[in-house]
């Protein structure tokens, strides 16, 4: 799976696990038979 986050592209292979800021645009493509899951969670202060 292709993951476009802004201006950035992640190529992400079966069992990764990626995390970004939920204010970026985000963009997934799928370039073989893929399932992905996406977890929302609210943002907490540092």
């Amino acid at each position: 799976m292709a993951l476009d986050l802004d201006e950035e592209t992640d190529d992400l292979e079966p069992d990764d696990v990626i995390r970004f800021d939920g204010r970026r645009e985000v963009s997934p493509r799928a370039v073989e038979d893929s399932e992905a899951l996406l977890v929302l969670a609210r943002r907490t202060e540092d």
